[in-house]
């Protein structure tokens, strides 16, 4: 790898958890207004900051609500997408047959690509309501908010991103938020100097050999959240500690979590087993 490459992973493994009071004030305020708010670029950047660090110091009373707005996003997006892929491979299939008169759909197709929207649409509507269901953050939230991160290079139908999502939600560990304390003296661990120094050699940096498929936006692997577990369930957080301003690395406490937790968090391509769709 070159050195470009090298600093970059460096950066990502180095990153602070970001916090403070105006930008909580704000997820509360985008929190009471309903569907009609729109997610700022600052809020954006809660959602990135989590998908770096694995961390956060915003209740998920309020952090959910952001979440989801941001997941339906790309959940539309993923579809619309899909769909005029769908309509161009279509028009160009007929115009490769020169010698058949174009014809419009026929009703069955019609009805056919509806109900399979239909299908997609429900299961998408389950999947909000599993979220829902959670007291406090996911353990899988760290996840949840990298698969928001340009969805559409991994995947191409919108049935496997969905079917992505749906195994974040398929566990009964929680996390609890750190406070902020706790977030500075995480903060404190993290050699600042050494950031500052990489990132300005990083931005002077450049190089003609960089790959430009490479997916230059997913984050390396953070350190845990604390976690609450549950024997049966969700709610109940256990007693979780945390790193002190004195720890020489904040990984040197493991949180406890659960042993019912279902989920394997890998990003994988294969969609739910039984599916109908093909979208």
């Amino acid at each position: 790898a070159n050195g470009v490459t090298v600093i970059r992973e460096l950066l990502r493994g180095m990153a602070l958890i970001q916090f403070s009071d105006e930008i909580r004030s704000e997820l509360e305020a985008f929190s009471a207004s309903g569907k009609d708010a729109q997610i700022t670029p600052s809020l954006a950047g809660v959602i990135d900051n989590i998908a770096a660090t694995g961390m956060t110091c915003y209740p998920w009373s309020t952090l959910k609500t952001l979440m989801r707005a941001r997941l339906e996003e790309c959940l539309e997006e993923a579809l619309a997408r899909y769909k005029d892929e769908r309509k161009q491979t279509d028009t160009q299939s007929k115009s490769d047959q020169s010698n058949i008169a174009a014809t419009p759909p026929t009703k069955e197709k019609q009805e056919s690509d509806r109900a399979d929207e239909l299908a997609f649409l429900e299961r998408q509507q389950r999947f909000f309501l599993s979220l829902d269901t959670y007291d406090e953050a996911p353990f899988t939230l760290q996840r949840l908010a990298e698969l928001t991160r340009n969805p559409e290079r991994t995947y191409k139908k919108p049935s496997k991103y969905l079917a992505a999502l749906e195994k974040m939600v398929n566990i009964s560990t929680t996390m609890i938020p750190l406070t902020p304390e706790e977030a500075t003296s995480y903060n404190l661990t993290i050699p600042t100097s050494l950031v500052h120094s990489l990132s300005s050699s990083s931005s002077t940096s450049t190089t003609s050999s960089a790959d430009p498929s490479s997916d230059e936006s997913a984050p390396a692997p953070a350190p845990t959240l604390p976690s609450s577990s549950e024997s049966s369930g969700m709610g109940g957080a256990i007693a979780t500690v945390f790193p002190s301003s004195e720890s020489s690395s904040p990984s040197s406490s493991t949180p406890e979590t659960s042993t019912n937790e279902t989920t394997n968090t890998t990003i994988e391509e294969a969609e739910t087993p039984g599916d109908p769709m093909d979208m």
